[in-house]
């Protein structure tokens, strides 16, 4: 749910524009900001996402370098596990903080698109592992 192709279609852009693929990582946070962008409006300071405007027009570098996601809800009748983490443009970081102990994946999407081999304790990723554990807390805390 995490990696969902997003499809923006401006008819006014020029036909050299037009059909583009960008890999920039957009969220669900950044279509109002977008709206507000195309709309002339600004962009209140407490809004979380970014226009994703300059890479529709050509103008963008990648927009983040990583992304926090996060999913809190889980009842008996639709049980999920709560789960939050971190996604790069490489990495995806995924911690369980209800499970006893603590379960957390880390996978290497350029060597395993397909997320089969979990390298958290592969000694080779140690800085990794640790660098998207602090990341994640850093978002987690931001968000209170």
């Amino acid at each position: 749910s995490i990696n969902v192709p997003l499809i923006v279609w401006d008819g006014r852009l020029p036909k050299n524009r037009r059909g583009v693929r960008h890999d920039a990582m957009a969220l669900n946070i950044d279509w109002a900001p977008t709206m507000l962008d195309y709309a002339g409006v600004d962009i209140p300071e407490r809004m979380q996402g970014k226009s994703l405007r300059p890479v529709v027009e050509g103008d963008a570098e990648a927009l983040r370098d990583d992304a926090y996601f996060e999913h809190t809800f889980s009842t008996d009748r639709h049980p999920i596990c709560v789960s939050e983490g971190i996604r790069t443009d490489r990495w995806k970081y995924i911690r369980y903080p209800r499970q006893e102990p603590v379960y957390e994946e880390l996978f290497d999407l350029q060597k395993d698109p397909v997320e089969l081999d979990n390298l958290v304790n592969d000694d080779k990723h140690a800085a990794t592992l640790e660098r998207l554990r602090t990341r994640c807390d850093e978002y987690r805390g931001s968000l209170k």
